[in-house]
């Protein structure tokens, strides 16, 4: 699984061995559900695999704009399709279209930065206030889909960190070279689809069709989204 320059050091692309991505933290002694996983020897390794502003970006289009560099961290949210209250989705809705008629593409960082912030975060704010029926606290739904994000981990992709929300899922990871972020997540939702309705015995569509993803920029940004799946952690817990 490791590819190496000469000269003995690692290509940016390549991902780490199997054996060190297995090496997680999970906080024991909690009956908590919701904890932040971590792959310690992986987020040591995480400064050499930022968004770099010289080298080419893949644009991925589904409801949203999906920015993609191989070999670098993202920040990938998604969501239950209840997580989101119909009348708070529709003025989300209408501000950013809005926002894009203001603001046409190509992007600059400091415009990709503002589309972020004000967009990305609001959506992070109303998923923090629990709506819907919050299926993943259930612990069945729960470990289903704890295991399908690290039942390709080391081969597909590489974690960092994750976490299970009551109604969406954060998590911290890179893409192998060859592999494509919509087929990721794709996965991830059809196998886990099948599970969480037959575990709730409900129909219709469980996850909301897009997610939300961020390239990490540097250090600071990196911190910010490792602490961030901390503190979900930690909002569990009160």
């Amino acid at each position: 699984m490791e590819s190496r320059r000469p000269g003995g050091s690692r290509s940016r692309n390549s991902m780490p061995p199997l054996s060190s991505c297995m090496e997680s933290r999970r906080p024991g002694g909690s009956s908590n559900l919701h904890v932040a996983v971590e792959f310690p020897s992986i987020i040591d390794q995480a400064p050499q695999r930022f968004f770099s502003q010289y080298s080419s970006v893949d644009v991925c289009r589904h409801n949203l704009p999906h920015l993609v560099q191989p070999g670098v961290v993202l920040f990938v949210t998604f969501r239950l399709a209840d997580s989101m209250p119909k009348q708070l989705l529709r003025r989300w809705q209408e501000d950013r279209a809005a926002w894009l008629s203001l603001h046409p593409e190509p992007w600059d960082e400091s415009t990709r930065d503002e589309y972020s912030n004000v967009f990305l975060g609001k959506v992070e704010e109303w998923l923090d206030a629990g709506h819907g029926d919050c299926a993943l606290a259930r612990s069945d739904c729960h470990s289903v889909v704890a295991g399908a994000i690290e039942h390709f981990n080391g081969e597909r992709y590489q974690l960092h960190s994750y976490i299970v929300m009551p109604n969406h899922v954060h998590v911290l990871m890179e893409l192998a070279a060859v592999e494509s972020l919509p087929k990721v997540i794709h996965s991830w939702k059809s196998f886990t689809a099948k599970a969480i309705c037959r575990a709730t015995g409900k129909s219709g569509a469980v996850w909301q069709r897009d997610y939300f993803d961020r390239m990490i920029r540097g250090l600071e940004h990196y911190r910010h989204c490792l602490n961030y799946i901390r503190a979900n952690e930690q909002q569990m817990m009160k």
